[in-house]
């Protein structure tokens, strides 16, 4: 139906298609162009390809992570194991959303591209670090010992 003919639509006022934070314009040209490609749609469906598989990956990762504690640790462990990796997981996304705030205040648009490829990284380090730490998966007993 439509809004009635003598209110606005708009709460306050049409958007603009300004660039962000045109009033004061202490921005950049490289700040600028990054924001005009950013609202256009050229690469949009590509953003949502990328986005999709990136999350496909996580969630592939986050099964597989919760698979091997079922297999390595006896029933009465599994869920302390599987919390306490929740809880240091938790921790840790705490730290890095801190410090990753003041690295990309500090190193403004051009930092996104190494908090980005970190991110990629740590499941390739995080999988090291389980081969190192586990070269043989073997099934540990109620004592939390290796079953032969």
């Amino acid at each position: 139906l439509g809004p009635p003919p003598h209110k606005s639509f708009y709460l306050s006022k049409p958007p603009s298609h300004e660039p962000l934070f045109a009033e004061n314009n202490r921005h950049d040209s490289r700040e600028t162009a990054l924001l005009n490609s950013a609202r256009s749609d050229n690469y949009y469906w590509l953003a949502v390809a990328l986005l999709a598989l990136a999350s496909i990956g996580h969630q592939a990762w986050s099964a597989n992570l919760f698979a091997i504690v079922m297999d390595v640790f006896p029933k009465n462990a599994t869920a302390s194991v599987t919390g306490i990796g929740g809880m240091v997981g938790a921790g840790a996304s705490l730290l890095s959303d801190i410090i990753l705030g003041k690295v990309l205040t500090m190193s403004g648009p051009s930092g996104y591209f190494f908090a980005f490829l970190l991110a990629g990284s740590v499941y390739i380090i995080a999988l090291g670090v389980m081969q190192v730490l586990m070269p043989k998966m073997s099934h540990l007993g109620p004592d939390l010992r290796p079953l032969k």
